[in-house]
Order: structure tokens, then C-alpha cells, then sequence
């Protein structure tokens, strides 16, 4: 079975509300609002391998594709620039 981490609810000034739901860790996560940073706490929830698609950004904004290998290497990648509306 796999496991999906949605996080949808925040401001552009704050990081994301995250509800810990204890199923972690989990295979995809889709943060649905912008972050000001890559948040640390999310990268460790995600699976080996596994994926995470994110905002991130005050200003300027892009969508940032995070993979996480099956040794454990976190991978990085500006997928696009966005402009994401506050929550």
C-alpha cells in the first residue's frame, strides 16, 4: 500500500500547516501551497524512493521536484516558476 502526504494549508509568509499522520514515511507528498523554504521535516517523512512536489518561495516561486533514491540521496530539481496564491 502506498502513502500520500497532502499538505495544502498555509500563507506565503509561514511554512505549511503539516497534520503528522501516523503512516509515514511516505511514498509521494504534494504540498498545495507555497513554502518560503524547502522544509526539512518533509524531506525526512519521504519514503526511499519517493517523491515530493512543492512550492517554494516568498516572491519569486517555483515548483521544486524532490526525489529521494532508493540508497537514501536526496535529489533536487526547479521543475517551473509559479506564482502561488496564499491559503
Amino acid at each position: 500500500m502506498q502513502a500520500i502526504l497532502l499538505v495544502v494549508s498555509t500563507d506565503v509568509f509561514s511554512m505549511p500547516q503539516l497534520v503528522v499522520i501516523p503512516v509515514g514515511p511516505y511514498d509521494a507528498i504534494h504540498v498545495g501551497a507555497a513554502s518560503p523554504s524547502l522544509p526539512q521535516a518533509l524531506v525526512e517523512q519521504l519514503k526511499a524512493p519517493g517523491k515530493m512536489f512543492i512550492p517554494v518561495g516568498v516572491y519569486s516561486q517555483a515548483i521544486w521536484e524532490v526525489e529521494k533514491t532508493a540508497t537514501g540521496e536526496v535529489k533536487k530539481r526547479r521543475v517551473m516558476d509559479v506564482m502561488v496564491s496564499p491559503s
